[in-house]
């Protein structure tokens, strides 16, 4: 069987439905989010493992799932032989550390 690839025209409006617990008093019940945007604000999944197992390195643009969404930034050092990386947000004025799970290239 073949794959089908749901096609949107640019800009066109959607609506998405997230499953997952919201807030810090529902942590254990799940709610239902629903929110409304355009086409070309959608990102894809990130894939499963980065560079083929590699991990980042300083100065690579990546996404970051921080704050409740995904906030671009750039990998500033390295931490643990490649367990953890530094991430610089611009926009934020911020700096933090993450597991590569957490991270996206740009």
């Amino acid at each position: 069987m073949g794959e089908e690839e749901a096609v949107h025209p640019q800009n066109s409006p959607l609506s998405v439905s997230h499953h997952f617990p919201v807030g810090e008093a529902s942590r254990n019940v799940q709610s239902l989010l629903a929110s409304k945007g355009r086409s070309d604000n959608l990102r894809p999944l990130p894939p499963p493992s980065h560079k083929a197992g590699k991990g980042f390195e300083v100065n690579d643009f990546v996404e970051a799932y921080y704050k409740d969404g995904l906030w671009e930034g750039v990998v500033t050092a390295v931490v643990d032989g490649g367990e953890r990386f530094v991430v610089t947000f611009e926009n934020l004025r911020d700096e933090r550390e993450f597991a590569p799970l957490r991270l996206r290239p740009l």
